[in-house]
């Protein structure tokens, strides 16, 4: 399942002139973090969360909390966080993802026309090990970094 968010493509277009753009998610979070401790030790790491209409979405700061810790773990203390980065930090210590996920706004709202399911999906965490990329507009997958095939999480055109 791939959900698209008008707010989530509006934020990848406003970071297209970074060296790198990479979307993560809490089910890919381990992937994307490993890749970037591999390709990025020694520069500025900068996670954007995408809100909804210009505000604050209480999920993009958990699931930036939950980047912030694992490359908190990886990194160790060679690593310098902004005091934004150790609020959501803490904000990801605090909780289960599937509690914070469904306690706000756009988690009530899944409830409501019967999406919870997809919440209790979103709400898992590094499940998948793919990194996608955004290149020349379009987001792809990275290959997996021990080269062998890859599985995707969804069908794809070959699966069908």
């Amino acid at each position: 399942m791939i959900y698209s968010t008008t707010n989530g493509t509006v934020a990848l277009r406003k970071s297209e002139s970074a060296t790198r753009v990479y979307a993560a998610a809490l089910l890919n979070g381990e992937a994307v973090t490993r890749h970037l401790a591999r390709e990025f030790r020694n520069n500025t790491i900068l996670i954007v969360c995408s809100g909804s209409g210009d505000n604050f979405n209480l999920e993009d700061c958990y699931g930036a909390g939950y980047f912030v810790d694992l490359l908190g773990d990886r990194y160790g203390q060679a690593v310098e966080f902004s005091d934004a980065a150790l609020a959501a930090r803490r904000l990801f210590r605090s909780g289960e993802a599937v509690d914070c996920l469904l306690s706000t706004r756009v988690g009530r709202i899944m409830v409501e026309r019967g999406l919870v399911d997809e919440v209790l999906f979103a709400a898992k965490l590094s499940e998948f090990d793919v990194v996608p990329i955004l290149m020349n507009g379009s987001v792809r997958i990275d290959p997996p970094e021990s080269g062998a095939s890859m599985k995707l999480p969804w069908p794809t055109a070959r699966d069908r």
